[in-house]
């Protein structure tokens, strides 16, 4: 089993991902950004599906950023949008 993702890798993925608390909460499908600041202030515990759809968009940005600097090869596949992805896992518990 993982680690639950803390407060603090949960602050520095939004950071590594270029985004504020109001852009991040829009992209998890939260209506505000103070379940985003909660999380990251340990106020309120990260959900697993929260920090699964952290680990997904780190992900898509690090394919996207190996893609784009030849690391890997265009294969033609289309990734689902992660504004789709995301709110379809974290919609139900906002």
């Amino acid at each position: 089993a993982l680690d639950p993702m803390t407060a603090e890798g949960f602050k520095g993925i939004r950071k590594a991902l270029g985004l504020t608390q109001a852009e991040l909460a829009d992209r998890l499908g939260y209506g505000s950004q103070v379940r985003i600041s909660e999380f990251e202030t340990d106020k309120r515990p990260i959900t697993q599906r929260a920090a699964a759809a952290m680990q997904l968009l780190l992900e898509r940005k690090l394919r996207r950023l190996l893609l784009r600097g030849g690391v890997l090869p265009l294969d033609g596949e289309h990734d689902a949008p992660d504004d789709a992805l995301c709110r379809a896992g974290v919609r139900q518990h906002r």
